[in-house]
């Protein structure tokens, strides 16, 4: 008896098939598959003579598929679905077996302490790894309950008192104006905001901060605010000369190395904030250790 080998076509044949199947022209077709026009034509050549089968029929600049193509088509579209969803379910698969921390990241988004928590968490696992989750300041608990983040980075309140948490550093409010600014001072009073455009997260004071602990007690609120969510933003905007700024002085590091903000203390005294690291009150024992690494890492970083 005479055995014969079966001219399956490949994955990539049936993907012709479908985009073409869509856009019903070739060169069309060959754009969504990133191919040549001429590589698109070489696989219908090929998969015609695996098959033995005529799979397209031409109409004026028109490409249909034949009888027999439709048939592959349909199993095509049944299988494409199949694979796609098997691969993602691989990746998840991948991604729940190795340990990973997700950090919510709220409005100080300034991540010069990232290549050092990442070599943190790898020297405690290899295989570990770190994701960052990005919400707004008033999300971050939310962020903990639904499961969406594992931790977070935030000033040390009292709201947060019911979660896991652990002291990271002291650090100091700086004010920070634009790299040419002509008061080159050490220090700023409240009144030396007057005729700046002021830009800070929120337009409304937030108890404990620099409107209570240093706006208030100089006589001055800035009135003309200008909100924006991000720290990163926040000191591109006075770089750019666009207005002036508080912010942490460890949000920061890079950007004062660079020149590109001036930065002063505040005046009469200086402003500090205690920062931590809060949690969900029962990690297991692997993202534990990560936590560990993590706070080691940002307060050596911060140092």
């Amino acid at each position: 008896m005479k055995c014969f080998h079966m001219p399956y076509l490949d994955r990539r044949h049936y993907q012709l098939l479908i985009a073409v199947s869509r856009r019903r022209q070739l060169t069309r077709a060959a754009e969504d598959l990133g191919l040549t026009q001429p590589a698109a034509s070489h696989q219908i050549r090929e998969a015609e003579r695996r098959l033995g089968v005529t799979l397209f029929k031409r109409t004026g600049r028109w490409m249909d598929l034949t009888p027999a193509a439709e048939r592959l088509q349909m199993a095509g579209l049944y299988a494409e679905d199949t694979l796609r969803k098997a691969e993602l379910d691989a990746i998840e698969i991948d991604r729940n077996s190795r340990p990973t921390l997700r950090i919510a990241l709220g409005n100080y988004d300034n991540v010069n302490w990232l290549p050092a928590a990442v070599k943190a968490v790898e020297n405690v696992n290899p295989d570990a790894r770190i994701e960052l989750v990005r919400c707004s300041n008033l999300e971050l608990r939310n962020a903990l309950a639904s499961g969406n983040a594992d931790c977070f980075i935030a000033p040390q309140d009292t709201s947060f008192d019911d979660l896991d948490g652990a002291p990271l550093f002291e650090d100091e409010l700086l004010a920070i104006f634009p790299p040419d600014a002509q008061d080159r001072r050490e220090t700023a009073s409240a009144a030396d905001f007057e005729g700046w455009k002021y830009i800070a997260f929120q337009e409304h004071p937030t108890p404990g901060f620099e409107y209570e602990r240093f706006f208030q007690r100089g006589g001055f609120i800035p009135g003309d605010v200008f909100r924006v969510e991000t720290s990163t933003g926040i000191i591109r905007l006075v770089a750019a000369g666009m207005g002036a700024s508080i912010m942490p002085s460890w949000s920061m590091t890079t950007e004062r190395a660079a020149g590109l903000v001036s930065p002063r203390r505040l005046a009469p005294e200086p402003v500090y904030i205690k920062w931590g690291l809060y949690a969900n009150m029962k990690p297991d024992g692997a993202k534990r250790g990560l936590l560990g690494a993590i706070i080691s890492a940002l307060r050596l970083v911060t140092s």
